[in-house]
């Protein structure tokens, strides 16, 4: 296509000559997916990788509604070696001046790539990255920075000088998450745990259910051939985060949260779209929880020590 040494310039107009425009036809991503840029910035270096098809979360699809194309002003950053290996320290030497000047500096003061520059959001809970974006303008909220998107998102003036909590709440929102269906103020309510020992589960009314079910059954066929109905989903929705079950006790409310699944106060609350985490519609392996673990090692321990009875 290209030969040695000619310029890029040159080379884009044989691509172009070549493929017309008119011949590229757009990807077409599936539901609740978006093509998203990656970067890794080594530490000589800043690679460019895909776009890749990749799961959307709350904050992109509020702004691919307002204007499919803003999804590329977000990319995801990874910091990894210049073998593209996680950062492996040598105990002989002192790698602070490099954690506080190449990998600090980008998070405190972002990036320039393309002639945008990159601001830090959060970090990813799952993909040991960080999202930045660049500022844009959007066509219903106008002037849009990382700052703006974070106040955004809810009330986190309870956290006070909590910097770790506060960029975990803030991940949160940007948990790769399944778009369903959206609920009413009036169709949920908050009830009260059942202990202090436990963050709670929370009810859905079977209707409701079916509705999420079905919205994610349209969406990606693939994925609910030949599976049971769920009975359990792991969720996002505003502020809350955790598990809800199938309640066909329930009447009336369609969706009840505990309060304790509660992480952070969202003003606007009028309206809002349950997210999808996982869907529990197969059998799974069950863990048990720290504090029940340790209780159950307690009673085997004195069971032995008593000895037969």
């Amino acid at each position: 296509m290209c030969n040695v040494g000619e310029m890029l310039s040159a080379c884009l107009t044989c691509v172009r000559t070549t493929y017309p425009v008119q011949a590229i036809k757009p990807l077409n991503t599936p539901h609740g997916r978006f093509l998203c840029h990656y970067i890794i910035i080594t530490p000589t270096r800043i690679l460019l990788e895909g776009p890749y098809t990749t799961q959307s979360n709350r904050v992109i699809r509020h702004y691919q509604n307002h204007d499919p194309t803003s999804v590329n002003q977000f990319v995801c950053v990874k910091f990894r070696e210049e073998d593209n290996l996680p950062y492996l320290w040598d105990g002989d030497v002192d790698e602070s001046w490099f954690l506080r000047h190449r990998v600090g500096g980008i998070l405190h003061n972002g990036f320039e790539l393309g002639g945008r520059v990159f601001e830090f959001l959060t970090y990813s809970m799952h993909e040991h990255a960080a999202w930045f974006v660049a500022p844009f303008c959007d066509p219903m909220e106008g002037y849009v920075n990382a700052e703006i998107i974070c106040t955004s998102l809810g009330d986190f003036s309870h956290l006070g000088r909590m910097p770790s909590m506060y960029a975990a709440l803030i991940a949160q929102a940007f948990m790769a998450t399944e778009p369903s269906v959206k609920i009413r103020r009036d169709h949920w309510e908050e009830q009260e745990d059942l202990g202090p020992h436990t963050n709670g589960v929370g009810t859905i009314l079977p209707e409701l259910a079916n509705m999420i079910w079905g919205e994610n059954s349209c969406a990606s066929s693939d994925l609910t051939e030949n599976r049971a109905k769920p009975s359990a989903y792991q969720f996002c929705f505003l502020g809350y985060k955790g598990v809800i079950v199938v309640d066909h006790c329930l009447e009336g409310i369609k969706l009840r949260l505990c309060r304790s699944q509660c992480k952070f106060p969202v003003h606007d609350d009028k309206v809002a779209e349950f997210e999808i985490v996982r869907s529990f519609n197969r059998p799974d392996l069950a863990h048990l929880n720290r504090f029940v673990m340790a209780a159950t090692l307690i009673l085997l321990r004195s069971s032995d020590c008593l000895g037969p009875q």
